[in-house]
């Protein structure tokens, strides 16, 4: 699954000459703070590997490098915002914030979790981890 979301990841950001992302969530399953063996912690050292700038937010890990305190400084000069694991905080983002935040709008959802409608009403691209896309994507 890492490498499968990296190649996305790539597509998404193949044009931009900086690649910022914030991951959302990086255990390996939601509502827990264990990060053993999570595909995301796979992810951000790929991402890492191929020169992307990677901030994450996970409320239940306390003890990440990358961790930012909270969800809105994650998001900061970020182009793509990936929701890694489908925690309950999730659920309800606080978009408009976000939105200012981020230098992009390209939101990429990992895990069918979020309201595709709601985000895109917020002015977001959304995408959806496995799903074909005809249109260019704008940011």
């Amino acid at each position: 699954m890492p490498t499968y979301v990296y190649e996305s990841v790539d597509k998404l950001l193949n044009d931009k000459k900086y690649k910022n992302v914030t991951i959302l969530g990086i255990t390996y399953k939601a509502n827990i703070d264990d990060i053993r063996e999570s595909p995301i912690i796979k992810l951000i050292d790929l991402l890492l590997e191929n020169n992307y700038t990677v901030k994450v937010f996970d409320p239940f890990v306390k003890d990440f490098y990358l961790n930012e305190n909270n969800i809105i400084s994650a998001c900061k000069g970020s182009d793509l915002l990936i929701l890694g694991v489908n925690h309950d905080c999730f659920k309800i983002l606080p978009l408009d914030e976000i939105k200012k935040e981020m230098r992009g709008n390209l939101m990429l959802d990992t895990r069918n979790y979020l309201n595709k409608e709601e985000i895109e009403r917020k002015g977001f691209v959304y995408r959806l981890l496995g799903c074909k896309y005809n249109e260019k994507t704008t940011s």
